[in-house]
């Protein structure tokens, strides 16, 4: 008899430990920048091309460079909105280019996303 008490104890105690240790274990939210591009009339801007890139002359102070694979090139919907997803935080350059009959609108700014977290930047081009 002491020895099947002794099992159940174990037992509920071996499962309480699993079930406390998987329920600590914390999801990662994805790192997000959405930039929405806008006329200087802030109508959205669809089939924009927004480019999200890091410095090449940055350097850090262990003399490390930018990885080239962070730079990435999307296009707006049809609300002017465009969605990077990242692993990391980081702080990028956002080019956008838009044709426009003979014309080329542009817009520049920057976005620091920050780990976990969805950041909006509203660009306008002209």
């Amino acid at each position: 008899m002491r020895i099947k008490s002794s099992f159940i104890i174990f037992t509920s105690f071996f499962a309480l430990s699993l079930m406390v240790l998987t329920s600590c274990t914390k999801e990662s939210s994805p790192t997000v920048g959405v930039v929405i591009v806008v006329d200087q009339q802030k109508n959205p801007i669809a089939d924009a091309r927004v480019t999200l890139s890091i410095n090449d002359d940055l350097v850090s102070n262990q003399g490390a460079t930018p990885i080239g694979e962070l730079t990435r090139t999307e296009y707006t919907d049809v609300q002017g909105r465009v969605e990077f997803t990242y692993e990391l935080e980081a702080i990028f350059d956002i080019n956008i280019q838009k044709l426009s009959g003979n014309d080329t609108l542009i817009g520049q700014n920057m976005i620091a996303l920050v780990r976990g977290e969805t950041v909006t930047k509203r660009v306008t081009i002209n």
